[in-house]
């Protein structure tokens, strides 16, 4: 688990519900592709192009980073809804 995830963990996401959202994710990959219940879902998910629930909050994170430090328009770097501004 990477350091971006353990913050966004520490800020209210428990581990609990980052399993959950896997589990729905996985469930809807296997209802997209027509996958049965006991395909091993990483091929799958592969093959749509999708990431795991914790590689995507690490993504979308690093994204949200690299925006805030190359954009001349700073009103992007603010968390919406948060409360936080990076």
């Amino acid at each position: 688990m990477g350091d971006v995830t353990r913050t966004i963990i520490g800020v209210g996401v428990t581990g609990w519900l980052l399993n959950k959202l896997q589990s729905l994710q996985n469930a809807a990959a296997r209802l997209v592709t027509g996958a049965r219940k006991f395909v091993h879902i990483t091929p799958v998910m592969r093959e749509i192009r999708w990431l795991p629930v914790r590689q995507r909050i690490t993504f979308k994170t690093a994204v949200l980073v690299f925006k805030c430090l190359y954009s001349p328009v700073i009103s992007e770097c603010s968390l919406s809804g948060s409360g936080l501004s990076v």
